[in-house]
């Protein structure tokens, strides 16, 4: 195909949605009553009427109680960390990172009760929506019809204001060094002001030339440069909220009509394992695997979704392109030798007429390791979601690009 430019780069995750190990903070302590953590135990704070305060120690050795007058009756309050395990218990900490004291444990869920519950909510959703997420990547792929238009950004930064010169009045005309001294008050703010209005025409110039570019690669240089294709190309799949890492090394032709895409996917042993419930009662969330099979299941779509959403992307990014070859592979030893080496997964060909046969206002129906078969195919795969390695209709040549 006279394949020549190439160019590799990496697709970081959209969504960050990892366990959470540190939680987020709270702070606990009533208006008038509060305790707070010392290297000495814990003790009670109470602020009372007419500036007095009484602390006592509320653990370790006993102690006669501290009563001083103070201007100020501020609440004291105690800095504490909740965080959620990977047996779904919750963990309440003080700012060093120790596990809280019971006493404290309790005024926290008693005034921040509410707070936590909401977390740990949330802190659900966003564990199972790693999952539903690999599930879901082809279910953004834009149908081939959608090419590139150009929608300018207008600049929205506004004009400096000249700021009004301070006016001299009858002192300043009476003494003179008033007069200088506003006068040189004027003058600084006018340089100030020169110097914001420069830098504000600097910024204008530069997003209109941004502009101008912008335009120019998305009307004329796309349909006709290679270079340009492959910047528009990688623009568009980096702006994809991909769920996992995934490296990424496209080829175009001299012609501008076909593309090589190659897939370093990710590996099976990163796939989420974990569900996680939790009922809005109680301080502990229900966290449950999933099979060795369901893993193994949910890893085939997503490889599978990853090549659906490249092709989708590449067709209605590249208007020129008539046919892209997207092969997948993954880091696997070798049997014969225990030498990690890259292995093709798949390898699928697919041209803009058959790829625009597919129903792309009923993307929920199709399920992607079947409409890839629609298409010229290599893949040897198990009904139970195993891969072996296959040939791929054709390899890129070697990276010239930065990664």
């Amino acid at each position: 195909m006279g394949l020549r430019y190439r160019k590799s780069f990496k697709l970081a995750p959209g969504l960050r949605l990892n366990m959470s190990k540190s939680g987020f903070g709270l702070s606990v302590g009533p208006r008038g009553f509060s305790m707070s953590l010392g290297p000495s135990g814990i003790y009670r704070n109470v602020n009372l009427p007419g500036g007095f305060s009484f602390r006592d120690r509320a653990s370790g050795s006993s102690q006669r109680p501290i009563i001083s007058r103070s201007s100020d009756s501020a609440r004291v309050e105690i800095s504490v960390s909740i965080s959620l395990e990977d047996d779904g218990t919750v963990i309440f900490k003080d700012r060093d990172g120790k596990p809280l004291p019971p006493q404290l444990q309790e005024l926290t869920k008693k005034q921040q009760g509410e707070t936590v519950k909401a977390w740990l909510t949330k802190e659900c959703e966003e564990i199972n929506q790693k999952i539903e997420s690999l599930d879901a990547i082809h279910l953004g792929t834009p149908p081939p019809s959608q090419k590139p238009v150009y929608s300018p950004i207008p600049f929205t930064s506004d004009r400096p204001f000249l700021p009004t010169p301070k006016k001299l009045g009858i002192l300043g005309h009476l003494f003179p060094w008033l007069k200088r001294r506003i006068e040189a008050h004027n003058a600084t703010a006018e340089a100030e002001y020169e110097d914001r209005l420069n830098t504000w025409r600097d910024y204008k110039a530069k997003h209109e030339k941004a502009e101008a570019d912008r335009r120019v690669l998305l009307q004329e240089r796309l349909y006709k440069e290679p270079a340009a294709m492959q910047m528009v190309l990688e623009q568009r799949l980096e702006a994809v909220p991909w769920p996992r890492e995934t490296i990424i090394a496209t080829e175009i032709s001299e012609s501008g009509s076909a593309a090589i895409i190659g897939l370093d996917l990710p590996e099976i042993e990163d796939i989420p394992r974990k569900t996680a419930t939790y009922g809005g009662r109680g301080w502990k969330v229900t966290i449950k695997e999933l099979s060795d099979n369901k893993v193994t299941q949910l890893y085939m779509r997503h490889v599978h979704g990853i090549a659906f959403r490249v092709l989708g992307e590449t067709f209605a990014a590249l208007p020129t392109i008539q046919e892209v070859v997207v092969s997948g592979y993954s880091q696997r030893p070798n049997k014969a030798t225990g030498q990690i080496a890259d292995e093709y997964l798949y390898s699928v060909k697919v041209s803009r007429e058959a790829w625009s046969t597919l129903r792309f206002d009923n993307l929920p129906a199709i399920e992607v390791t079947d409409s890839l078969s629609r298409f010229e195919l290599r893949r040897d795969m198990t009904k139970t979601g195993r891969f072996n390695s296959v040939e791929p209709f054709a390899t890129l040549s070697p990276d010239t690009g930065s990664p």
